[in-house]
């Protein structure tokens, strides 16, 4: 497996919830954008099957996976001292990309990214689940459907 060291610690953070689920937060800023865009890049040319970075304050490791057949999981290992998210090409295609492209050309994102829920493979909770959310540090501010309107139709009704 070819994998790539990020030097850069990126700022995550997991939080378990009650019924089992797992949430990785992930913080996204005009800082560390760029990493982002890279990273998601990378992966879905297949220049690399994974990218690993350090965290901050911690002894854990972040490892992003490309998982060519099958879908996106989250693993958590203390033993191993290793957070291991598995992306299928769908999710990097359809929510990671568009939405670090968005955030990178608007200097916003369009808000938090919560798309991304698949079974948990750390819980022992039958039927839990695991969920990615993307965090970023600017979004558009939210608009009402009539103002959403005008901005994509522009003023035809005038």
């Amino acid at each position: 497996m070819r994998k790539k060291w990020i030097p850069k610690p990126l700022e995550y953070h997991i939080e378990q919830q009650q019924d089992g689920w797992l949430i990785l937060d992930i913080y996204i800023t005009d800082k560390n954008l760029l990493d982002w865009l890279a990273i998601a890049h990378v992966l879905l040319g297949e220049y690399v099957d994974a990218v690993v970075m350090p965290t901050a304050g911690s002894s854990m490791q972040l490892e992003i996976r490309y998982v060519r057949d099958g879908d996106s999981f989250l693993q958590i290992s203390k033993r191993d001292r290793r957070v291991l998210l598995g992306l299928s090409r769908y999710h990097l295609e359809k929510h990671v990309d568009p939405y670090l492209c968005h955030y990178y050309l608007e200097g916003k994102a369009p808000g938090p990214l919560t798309d991304f829920e698949f079974p948990s493979q750390t819980s022992k909770v039958a039927g839990a689940e695991d969920a990615v959310v993307l965090h970023a540090a600017e979004y558009v501010p939210p608009m009402s459907a009539e103002e959403a309107r005008k901005r994509i139709l522009g003023n035809e009704n005038e």
